[in-house]
C-alpha cells in the first residue's frame, strides 16, 4: 500500500468516491465488505447529478461532485440526486422530475445548513 496515496485520499471530503478509494487502495471497506460494496455499487450506478450547476450553468449535467462555472463563482452549495432507478432502494425523486423551481428551492435549505426533505419540495 502506497503510504502517500492513502494520505491524500485520507485528506479528501468524506464522500462516497473517497470512500471506494480507499477499498481500492486497502482491499477491504470496513466490517461487512460485501454489502459495502454492494452498496458502493448501487450508488454508482445510479449516476448521481449536481443539480445546482445543472441550474446555474444552463441544462448541462455534472457529476455529483463536479460543480459548474457559475455555480464556483456564485458560492452555491451542490444538491444531487440520482438520474437512474437501480432498485426500490434509490431515493426518489430522480433529478429528472425535478423543476427548477424545487431545485432552487433545496438549494436555499441547503445553504442555510438544514436537511432537505424531498418529499415536501
Amino acid at each position: 500500500m502506497d503510504n502517500e496515496k492513502l494520505k491524500k485520499v485520507l485528506a479528501q471530503k468524506p464522500s462516497a468516491y473517497r470512500s471506494m478509494q480507499l477499498v481500492k487502495l486497502r482491499g477491504y471497506s470496513g466490517n461487512n465488505t460485501n454489502k459495502n460494496d454492494n452498496e458502493l455499487e448501487k450508488w454508482v450506478l445510479a449516476r448521481w447529478q449536481n443539480l445546482t450547476a445543472r441550474l446555474t450553468d444552463g441544462d448541462k449535467f455534472y457529476k455529483c461532485g463536479e460543480k459548474g462555472k457559475q455555480q464556483i463563482l456564485l458560492n452555491l452549495p451542490s444538491v444531487c440526486r440520482p438520474s437512474v432507478k437501480i432498485d426500490e432502494t434509490t431515493p426518489t425523486p430522480l433529478s429528472g422530475k425535478l423543476t427548477n423551481k424545487q431545485i432552487q428551492k433545496a438549494v436555499k435549505i441547503k445553504q442555510t445548513g438544514k436537511r432537505i426533505n424531498w418529499k415536501e419540495l
